[in-house]
């Protein structure tokens, strides 16, 4: 709609604050910056805008829409960790960093294998996800690392307490644990058949990984599924 971008309460799913400005067209992601205080939406071919969450005017227009109606709509759009930058992922399966305070382009890579981006926690490394899973070097973003894939369509990413590593689920009944950079695949995990998983989580540890939707808890330094669970929780398991 255009009344403006909401923000609602995560546990309630109430509407907290209603930030004005013309937000016409799908709102594909959203996120909030780092320090709470602004927050940005990638609304399709109108690009991706900038709001303080404070409610001060209009948004600001990070990346401006298309020439054309037939340009690259924006699907994904992710903040650094340390809130100066911002990723956004378009459906001409390109990714581009930008500087938040001066709206410049400061990377580009083409050939990208989805329309998902999101940074690392320590802001090294990003990792790009559609068909396939691909982690890309922040620091050299016009020359990729050799990016490590999932077989199949990609569904979902946790990522581990350190940082250091990512989980993938690619076909809803496979998890595959990698080192983020450089790239290595360390494990492969299956859930048991019918087990429809939905997305993966660390334990605070790094020891354990569990699954939302179905699967259940996995020792990671074995690979054995230590707690089968056909109808687990839709959130974090390992969340108090």
């Amino acid at each position: 709609g255009g009344s403006g971008l909401h923000l609602l309460d995560g546990r309630t799913g109430e509407s907290l604050q209603v930030l004005p400005g013309d937000t016409y067209g799908y709102t594909h992601d959203g996120a909030c910056s780092p320090d709470g205080k602004r927050v940005m939406s990638a609304t399709g071919y109108r690009g991706v805008r900038v709001w303080e969450i404070e409610g001060s005017g209009p948004p600001r227009v990070l990346i401006p829409p298309p020439s054309s109606p037939q340009g690259p709509e924006v699907w994904s759009c992710a903040w650094s960790p340390d809130g100066k930058l911002i990723a956004a992922a378009k459906t001409d399966r390109s990714l581009e960093i930008y500087d938040l305070e001066t709206g410049a382009l400061l990377g580009r890579v083409t050939g990208t294998s989805g329309f998902f981006c999101d940074w690392s926690d320590d802001g090294s490394w990003m990792l790009t996800a559609g068909s396939e899973v691909e982690i890309w070097d922040t620091g050299r973003i016009c020359n990729p690392l050799n990016a490590p894939h999932s077989v199949g369509p990609f569904a979902a990413i946790g990522y581990s307490p350190d940082g250091s590593g990512v989980a993938t689920v690619a076909d809803h009944y496979t998890i595959r644990v990698w080192i983020a950079n450089p790239p290595k695949l360390t494990a492969t995990l299956h859930s048991p058949p019918k087990y429809y998983i939905h997305a993966p989580f660390y334990s605070p540890d790094g020891e354990r990984i569990a699954t939302t939707g179905g699967g259940g808890v996995w020792n990671l330094p074995t690979g054995e599924l230590v707690f089968p669970n056909p109808d687990a929780c839709c959130r974090d398991p390992f969340a108090i």
